[in-house]
């Protein structure tokens, strides 16, 4: 459901997502209010929202936590089975179009490229991070 013609934005309430289909401007599914999803006990939280390797699902990052959340539009709800857990303090985690790596910013500033096999994913939601360095 999620492709280049598909897009998911804030809707400026800060708490609020809604997915859109670009091309011909209609949403594609009721607003969803991430802090009624209890994602995180912060006051004031700052979400990032992205391109899921589960079709139909929304990648959804709590600035300063180690969750990747599954939010599924259709519902407005987690599917908890596909939590990923990176560790760290994370501003932002986006699977990549493979979807077998993940790109990782961290709170300060640094950005990591993660391994996540569809293998190890399936059966332990398990990832690597890649070591990358300068030529």
């Amino acid at each position: 459901m999620y492709d280049n013609a598909t897009i998911q934005a804030p809707n400026g309430t800060g708490t609020r997502v809604e997915q859109w289909d670009a091309c011909e401007g209609r949403a594609l599914s009721q607003p969803i209010d991430l802090g009624a999803l209890r994602l995180t006990t912060k006051d004031q939280p700052s979400y990032a929202t992205g391109r899921h390797r589960e079709p139909g699902y929304t990648a959804v990052t709590v600035q300063g936590e180690s969750d990747m959340h599954a939010v599924d539009p259709r519902t407005g709800g987690e599917n908890e089975a596909l939590r990923v857990h990176l560790g760290g303090n994370l501003v932002v985690a986006v699977f990549l179009e493979d979807s077998r790596h993940m790109a990782v910013m961290t709170a300060g500033g640094k950005m990591e490229m993660w391994s996540a096999s569809p293998r190890a994913w399936s059966s332990s939601r398990s990832i690597s991070r890649l070591k990358v360095s300068r030529p």
